[in-house]
């Protein structure tokens, strides 16, 4: 699955949104038919973005004030910003950036 092999570095635990809006660790194999009912709005699960090592090959800003971060990053591009989107489920003005570090 190519969202996992981008943006969920171990598969060894994870975090699962219980009904009463609280997460639990789950100290489980992350399989990928979980990243699909998360994908699909099943489940609510939180995945570390770092790996077994403590690295990280990306970094995310979640703007809760999209266009005015909108307008700053289009002001200073980083280079190896790759995916720049907004989440229309929630707030048209909330934006996501993903960085992406080459080792």
């Amino acid at each position: 699955m190519a969202y996992a092999a981008t943006f969920i570095p171990r598969d060894d635990l994870y975090h699962l949104q219980l009904e009463d809006g609280r997460y639990t660790k789950v100290q489980r194999t992350l399989y990928p038919d979980l990243i699909a009912a998360h994908l699909k709005g099943f489940i609510t699960i939180g995945a570390y973005a770092l790996d077994q090592q403590n690295m990280a090959k990306w970094l995310c800003l979640d703007a809760d004030d999209g266009l005015r971060w909108y307008g700053l990053l289009i002001e200073k591009p980083v280079q190896s910003r790759t995916i720049v989107g907004t989440d229309y489920a929630k707030l048209p003005t909330e934006l996501y950036v993903f960085d992406f570090i080459s080792q």
